[in-house]
């Protein structure tokens, strides 16, 4: 097991790194849901209400990072994928509020993150100018996004806290 994610009190899904499995009646009997995805990938990190989710699989392919991010709007029934790329590993953020992700690379050396304003299903690129590659940053409920990221001045690494107000375009 890699993660159990409690929706309500009957409701959960159980994530292990090659499958996704789902109850409706408090973990009596579970249906598996997952998306067709190659055996060798690992699921990472599932965020899923019952009827939305999405579905963050990382793998290898010739010694560089990949990944996918999948989406389903009917309970896991049908997945899509949404986004892929080569060369890139990281992670994923998430607000259920404002139906955001955040995917921010750890493999690049510049701050680069992808974002999606629609619950995964499309991404756009979102440039972190001047935040180095540790940057961290939380999705606050009110579309802003807050930075905690480190410069170098004067030979002295110095903490640093940013805000934008709409999702990382100021």
């Amino acid at each position: 097991l890699s993660d159990v994610n409690f929706i309500d009190e009957q409701r959960l899904s159980v994530t292990t790194n090659q499958s996704i499995l789902y109850s409706q009646n408090g973990g009596i009997t579970f249906n598996n849901i997952t998306p067709d995805v190659d055996p060798k990938k690992v699921i990472q990190k599932l965020f899923f209400d019952g009827q939305n989710g999405v579905v963050f699989v990382q793998s290898r392919v010739n010694n560089k990072g990949y990944f996918e991010i999948f989406y389903t709007r009917d309970g896991g029934e049908n997945w899509t994928l949404s986004k892929e790329g080569f060369g890139e590993q990281g992670y994923l953020y998430h607000n259920y509020k404002t139906n955001t992700f955040i995917f921010r690379s750890i493999s690049s050396n510049i701050g680069y993150a992808l974002i999606s304003k629609d619950d995964g299903k499309n991404w756009s690129d979102m440039q972190l100018p001047g935040f180095n590659i540790n940057a961290q940053f939380n999705i606050l409920d009110n579309s802003s996004l807050v930075f905690k990221y480190q410069n170098t001045i004067n030979n002295q690494n110095q903490d640093f806290l940013a805000l934008s107000k709409d999702f990382g375009t100021t």
